[in-house]
């Protein structure tokens, strides 16, 4: 029920949280250092993005459409 471009979007999302999961140990022992790692650096710049996102609450309604932007926005 969705297109390739949202399968794609949804994809990259994992990927950047696998990524996330990953670094955590580096993060919490202050030793992730940017620069070093081109796709850790753009986990590390969605981050906030993300988190916002997914955090968005129940009662919070956003059209289908906007939430696709969104998510491309985050993925980008």
């Amino acid at each position: 029920v969705t297109d390739e471009k949202h399968r794609d979007n949804a994809a990259r999302v994992r990927k950047i949280l696998t990524t996330l999961e990953d670094l955590q140990v580096f993060i919490d022992l202050g030793e992730y250092r940017a620069g070093q790692n081109a796709e850790n650096d753009f986990a590390m710049n969605a981050r906030p993005k993300l988190t916002n996102w997914l955090k968005q609450s129940v009662n919070e309604k956003m059209p289908m459409s906007e939430t696709l932007k969104e998510l491309e926005r985050i993925v980008k």
